[in-house]
């Protein structure tokens, strides 16, 4: 999707996309445990493997919200440097968002329905990181579109545009303004100064 980006502007973008995966992971840790405990907190500090877990899948969901952060921190770098970037008049599409419906069943519903985390906790941890990694490969080799709910939520959408030679640009934008944004030419900045960037930021009043 991003292939043409910096390198850490797309790691981190991936990484950001997981944030509300690793959110409910913990979530489901701790309550599944504990119901399965009848709610007794004093057994759930008594198991070692499981602290180390849970200790593993909060730092995940840590570095994921920071990840987050650092995107949204590039978007305002962006708008700030557009005199040095760049700025380019492009058509936004009615594309927008494209995938989250597949995105929570192929990446979600499996963390959700598929294992069990109480009883085989670090088989589940493994086969979690493991789909993943899968996905990251997916991600850095493919043209889709990785759907990203943990900006979804924070007010951001990816929007499909094109500008006036015809090149496809995936590009951010306020997600309240959607109506105002879709099917409208634009002033678009690119993230990057390189000629091969094919990401950019809305500049928005």
């Amino acid at each position: 999707m991003f292939r043409t980006s910096r390198i850490m502007f797309r790691n981190a973008y991936y990484y950001s996309s997981l944030a509300v995966q690793n959110l409910l992971l913990v979530i489901i840790l701790l309550l599944s445990y504990l119901e399965s405990s009848k709610w007794t907190l004093k057994i759930l500090f008594r198991n070692t493997g499981f602290i180390v877990l849970l200790f593993l899948c909060v730092g995940m969901s840590i570095l994921s919200v920071l990840a987050t952060i650092y995107v949204r921190y590039v978007f305002k770098g962006a708008k700030n440097a557009s005199k040095s970037l760049g700025m380019r008049a492009m058509t936004i599409s009615d594309d927008y968002n494209n995938g989250f419906r597949e995105f929570l069943l192929s990446i979600i519903l499996p963390m959700i329905s598929t294992y069990s985390i109480v009883d085989s906790p670090f088989m589940s941890f493994t086969m979690i990181l493991l789909l993943q990694l899968l996905v990251y490969f997916f991600f850095v080799n493919s043209s889709d579109m990785l759907p990203n709910l943990t900006l979804a939520i924070s007010g951001y959408s990816v929007y499909i545009s094109v500008d006036t030679k015809g090149r496809k640009f995936f590009v951010f934008g306020s997600r309240q303004n959607i109506d105002e944004i879709l099917g409208k030419k634009k002033i678009v900045v690119l993230l990057s100064s390189s000629e091969r960037t094919n990401v950019g930021i809305i500049m928005e009043d």
